[in-house]
């Protein structure tokens, strides 16, 4: 979508939201959260931003926003370990849903997968190769 046609798209949005449009939601569908925690530990290289970016937060920029619901997607971070996600989609089951990172290579993968939906309450899963020619097989 170009900046010009989001922008018309945000306009008439705003404009329907103006003139009482009252069952409309909006829904965040791609938002990450990390945390400084030892009970989360990151990825051995990760490139973590010194300042977390927790739920808590997002609610905030949420309920400022006028946003009802958000999809988290599992940020690099934590590389496969999707523990902090799935604590906050346990703590939020109204207000969040979770896309989980699996590794593709992992032969236990589709297992892995189905635990996280059937257990952790996620969604869906986020693919990412590796950002050279070992990621082609994709």
């Amino acid at each position: 979508m170009s900046n010009l046609a989001r922008r018309t798209f945000l306009g008439g949005l705003a404009g329907t939201m103006a003139m009482g449009a009252q069952n409309y939601r909006i829904v965040d569908s791609h938002v990450h959260v990390w945390k400084h925690d030892p009970k989360y530990p990151f990825a051995q290289g990760a490139k973590v931003p010194a300042e977390d970016a927790t739920e808590v937060m997002l609610l905030d920029l949420m309920k400022a926003n006028g946003v009802a619901k958000t999809v988290i997607i599992q940020v690099i971070h934590y590389k496969y370990d999707n523990s902090y996600l799935a604590d906050v989609l346990k703590r939020y089951p109204d207000t969040f849903h979770g896309v989980a990172r699996v590794d593709p290579l992992d032969p236990g993968a589709p297992d892995h997968l189905s635990r996280l939906v059937k257990e952790q309450r996620f969604r869906g899963v986020r693919l990412s190769p590796a950002g050279n020619a070992s990621g082609d097989w994709i």
